[in-house]
């Protein structure tokens, strides 16, 4: 998931009819010279050749650039102008792709994200704010750091303009791209909802369900594929994952997205996946997971800050 660079200008001409040398000759008597305004008084001594880089800026009883004023008429000085700067001439683009994690504002403090990360999820609205809750009494932070701050940013994301900014659901997906089955029917019975009895009160928020470790291969193959169909089209494959680099596009494809049917559905499958890999003790089915997890992260961070609103 978004610089100012200055553009060179020219130099303001210094040059003036009043710098001009005068030239060479016989001796030139006091009535001769041509009349002089009073702060600009006639010297006898030896003429020696002006430099024009030091002439000093017309001073205020003075037309710019006119060589003297009229002592007989007072003239209101006009506004001083300071030539021009020159400025540097702007860099020729670079035509090696940076990384996108090195691109300016991308990189934030997480303390203070998780902090008002937290401040939030206080006003959030219900629907998002048992999910998170109920996913927190599961999981009792087993998940780790960077699942806090991926939650933290997708908070950030989804509360733009009071949470009332939700943008198109993410798609389903057909084929291999299809997304888990468990997620769809999640969704359909209303994530965490409280449910109402018949004197209008609501019941308490119902629970995260979990994934059997029978379900896993199959529920992970799934997510791949679907997670695939979700990236936008300048993110190259990089093995089992995706190159965290090349140029920031205006397009972040369908995660470029807002709301319930957004980016919380790929935070839902990821903590199924983290929480069945967690009870064992298979340390590179964690390390799949994790690098999912990075990716993911990533990838939320540049649609947060560089994704089009």
């Amino acid at each position: 998931m978004d610089s100012v660079r200055s553009m060179p200008t020219e130099a303001a001409d210094t040059d003036s009819p009043a710098s001009s040398t005068q030239p060479t000759g016989p001796a030139t008597t006091q009535s001769d010279l041509p009349a002089t305004t009073p702060s600009s008084p006639v010297s006898t001594a030896p003429e020696r050749a002006v430099d024009k880089s030091v002439v000093p800026s017309n001073t205020g009883n003075e037309h710019p650039g006119d060589g003297g004023g009229d002592e007989h008429s007072p003239v209101t000085p006009a506004p001083a102008s300071e030539p021009e700067p020159v400025r540097p001439k702007a860099r020729p683009a670079s035509r090696v792709k940076r990384p996108l994690i090195d691109v300016e504002g991308l990189d934030i403090d997480e303390e203070d994200l998780l902090e008002r990360a937290d401040e939030i999820c206080i006003t959030a609205p219900e629907s998002l704010a048992d999910v998170l809750a109920k996913m927190r009494e599961k999981d009792a932070g087993v998940l780790g750091r960077k699942w806090d701050v991926f939650v933290a940013d997708m908070v950030l994301l989804d509360s733009e303009e009071g949470f009332m900014k939700p943008l198109k659901a993410l798609p389903v997906g057909t084929g291999a791209s299809k997304r888990p089955k468990m997620l769809t029917d999640w969704q359909n019975a209303g994530r965490c909802r409280r449910l109402k009895d018949k004197g209008g009160r609501k019941s308490d928020a119902k629970e995260m369900p979990l994934l059997d470790a029978g379900d896993l291969a199959a529920f992970v193959k799934a997510f791949k594929g679907w997670y695939a169909e979700l990236q936008p089209g300048w993110r190259k494959r990089d093995g089992e994952l995706w190159a965290k680099d090349g140029v920031v596009a205006e397009d972040m494809g369908p995660l470029n997205t807002r709301g319930m049917c957004g980016w919380l559905s790929v935070a839902a499958c990821l903590w199924w996946w983290g929480l069945c890999v967690f009870e064992d003790e298979d340390a590179e089915a964690k390390r799949i997971w994790q690098g999912y997890l990075e990716d993911a992260a990533w990838m939320l961070r540049v649609v947060r800050i560089r994704g089009e609103r």
